[in-house]
């Protein structure tokens, strides 16, 4: 494998890794902000449910986004 082949494939890992990254936290960050507004409002689990769907979405959006993106490229 020549350098240039390397340097590609590092190029897609760390643009990949980046995606899952923050498809996780997302959903990371939904769940525990959802955990702290039922804990201030007592709504156990509605807010934690509401986060977690709603970091989902968001890292799927995010996702959708990178994909389109690719796709114009080719």
């Amino acid at each position: 494998m020549s350098e240039s082949d390397l340097a590609c494939v590092l190029r897609r890992v760390t643009k990949y890794s980046g995606l899952i990254f923050r498809f996780s936290l997302g959903i990371i960050l939904g769940f525990f902000g959802g955990r702290y507004f039922d804990g201030q409002w007592g709504t156990t689990p509605f807010f934690l449910l509401g986060g977690v769907l709603l970091g989902l979405f968001s890292g799927l959006y995010i996702l959708y986004r990178t994909a389109m993106k690719e796709m114009k490229k080719e």
